[in-house]
């Protein structure tokens, strides 16, 4: 495989443009308006936060219905970079499809499958490649089956860690309902098989690139008719009022517990790591201290985002911090500084002025956890910006505005890497 851009620019494009068109519709417009008055109903609008980020959430999964709509063809299948900060590349401006507490490090695709077609992925892995891979397969779209903490079931997982990769980096993967052959990458789907989410998660911006991916389908039976644009906006505008239903109870789920408390973690569906997190809620001059172990884990993440699950700019804040950002405490721990104003600490989390919201702590990948995965989360701890220099560990770096203001360079000059930007 020769050299390429880490996605398809004429077919990232192509869908961006389809997935404007789609949210213009009438009927997608008709049922943002629905699922904007069911979601003003809900505790998450009785908030001051809440209420003004409701419009930017509803955007949000609205624009989560339409990829996944968009790219239901599984007879012509495409892969789609999802869930996105806004940017404007090409000449063409994209709104942002920010959505389910999206990890800043994540580089997700997804592509559309059956379960009767063969498929192939064409991969090639530039440098170190991503601190994590997974390529999962769905038995639904997420948000249209009973809850649970994914989303939907996984019927089949291949992990970076199972990868065979050649010596020049390249990777194929089979894709299909029968067995692959011995020393091959393959997942075999079941009935039901829907979606191929595939997740790179980087630790290190500068140095770390998702892997490049290129689908074609084998195997199947005849395509069918191109769906018209009409059909199309009304699959997305259906789908957009049951993810919304399913998204408003798992929200609520999410939130229960004791406020500034941090839930234990819980391992992920396909054996790909453990997720902790809790809510927040914070005066002007308070802090959220989260100490935690890294586990040994191959990716380690601390992010914020708000009640609707949609995450403040990461860009230009620090949002989210990953081990590579972060700095150890003397002891090998990480604390992590949960805050609306900026408290002078390295490992900052900005609520980017939330008052409340959630954060989602990540473990990823690596051999069997030290200590037990109950210890990962070693203190949560509700104190004053002012107490810090008196509370925080051994080790702490402590930052001035000139660190601040590199800091937030770094981030925005490495961000955009991803997509060979």
């Amino acid at each position: 495989m020769t050299a390429a851009p880490i996605v398809d620019l004429f077919e990232q494009l192509q869908l961006e443009r389809e997935a404007l068109r789609v949210l213009a519709a009438p009927a997608m417009q008709a049922a943002m308006a629905a699922a904007a008055a069911r979601m003003r109903e809900s505790w998450q609008a009785q908030t001051p936060d809440g209420a003004a980020r409701l419009d930017d959430a509803v955007r949000g999964y609205a624009l989560a219905a339409i990829e996944n709509t968009i790219l239901d063809d599984p007879a012509r299948p495409r892969i789609m970079w999802i869930i996105t900060q806004p940017h404007q590349w090409h000449g063409q401006a994209w709104p942002g499809s920010m959505w389910g507490g999206h990890n800043p490090d994540n580089f997700s695709r997804d592509i559309m499958i059956d379960d009767v077609s063969t498929y192939e992925i064409s991969g090639r892995r530039t440098g170190p490649g991503p601190a994590q891979a997974t390529f999962l397969v769905y038995d639904s779209f997420i948000g249209t089956t009973a809850q649970s903490t994914e989303g939907a079931n996984i019927i089949a997982s291949l992990l970076g860690a199972d990868l065979m990769i050649d010596g020049d980096g390249d990777f194929r993967i089979t894709v299909g309902p029968g067995a692959g052959a011995p020393g091959t990458n393959h997942l075999q789907t079941r009935p039901g098989a829907k979606v191929l989410k595939i997740r790179n998660s980087l630790e290190d911006w500068a140095v770390e690139l998702p892997d490049q991916l290129r689908v074609r389908r084998l195997a199947g039976p005849p395509a069918g008719e191109p769906r018209s644009a009409d059909v199309v906006a009304e699959r997305a505008a259906a789908l957009l009022a049951t993810q919304i239903a399913y998204w408003l109870t798992f929200l609520t789920h999410r939130a229960a517990g004791t406020v500034n408390e941090t839930r234990p973690p819980q391992a992920r569906a396909g054996g790909w790591g453990y997720l902790a997190g809790g809510r927040f809620a914070l005066g002007p001059d308070e802090a959220l201290v989260v100490t935690i172990d890294t586990l040994r884990a191959d990716y380690i993440g601390f992010q914020v985002s708000d009640d609707w699950m949609t995450p403040p700019d990461y860009i230009h804040h620090t949002a989210g911090l990953n081990r590579s950002q972060a700095r150890p405490d003397a002891d090998g721990a990480y604390t992590f500084v949960i805050a609306a104003r900026d408290p002078g600490v390295w490992n900052w989390i900005d609520t980017v002025g939330l008052g409340e919201g959630g954060y989602s702590i990540r473990w990823q990948g690596g051999g069997d956890p030290a200590p037990p995965i109950g210890q990962a989360v070693r203190q949560t701890r509700l104190a004053r910006i002012a107490e810090l220099k008196d509370l925080l560990p051994a080790g702490t770096v402590w930052t001035d505005a000139a660190m601040r203001q590199a800091q937030i360079a770094h981030r925005v000059e490495t961000f955009w890497k991803r997509v060979g930007t």
